[in-house]
């Protein structure tokens, strides 16, 4: 007999979770509740999973068969090239290679030089936040930086003012008083006496 995996019973033939071989108690009513959870056999888990795996090398194996096609008509190409062709190719991908570093350069230092102006401005400087304002080009991170900073401090502003505006403190003296308590003094009076 299937042993049940997780959950409760649907199936009248299931053993109960004690093992002894007695079946489990079935659920109210002939058709399992909304809320109830579906008890999986062996054989139903084995199913599901090997359907997953095999949508999952299909997949794999369609990534692998474009990227074997793609490598494939780029050496057929590079193929049917004279020898200067293939120079230039040559020169052209590692024109490519040279401007991909300099991006990454500019981009790091960049954020360097963000992570800074946000420090000195009191700003957390997490990664968000630099992803936000850091371009490749200097001029432009700055300025970002500054127009982050700007409408940070104005919603600083805002809400310090906000909870600021809320309702004053009232003064002990002009509260209600307790029946029978002694004669509760304002702030005037504990501050300067009578």
């Amino acid at each position: 007999m299937p042993q049940p995996i997780n959950g409760t019973n649907d199936n009248s033939n299931a053993t109960n979770p004690a093992g002894n071989g007695t079946p489990a108690e079935p659920a109210q009513g002939s058709e399992p509740k909304g809320d109830a959870k579906k008890t999986f056999t062996q054989e139903e888990v084995d199913a599901i999973v090997s359907k997953r795996v095999n949508e999952l090398n299909a997949k794999n194996e369609e990534a692998t068969k474009t990227a074997i096609k793609d490598a494939l008509e780029d050496y057929d190409r590079k193929a049917k090239m004279t020898a200067d062709e293939k120079a230039q190719a040559e020169l052209d991908e590692q024109r490519k290679e040279v401007e991909k570093a300099k991006r990454e350069v500019a981009l790091r230092e960049n954020r360097a030089t963000a992570r800074e102006l946000l420090q000195e401005k009191g700003i957390d400087e997490s990664s968000e936040i630099l992803d936000f304002v850091v371009t490749e080009d200097e001029a432009e991170t700055k300025k970002r930086v500054e127009a982050f900073a700007k409408s940070f401090d104005k919603s600083v502003e805002a809400n310090v003012t906000k909870k600021l505006a809320k309702q004053t403190p009232v003064d002990p003296a002009s509260a209600p008083r307790p029946s029978g308590g002694d004669k509760i003094k304002s702030t005037h009076e504990l501050l300067y006496g009578k």
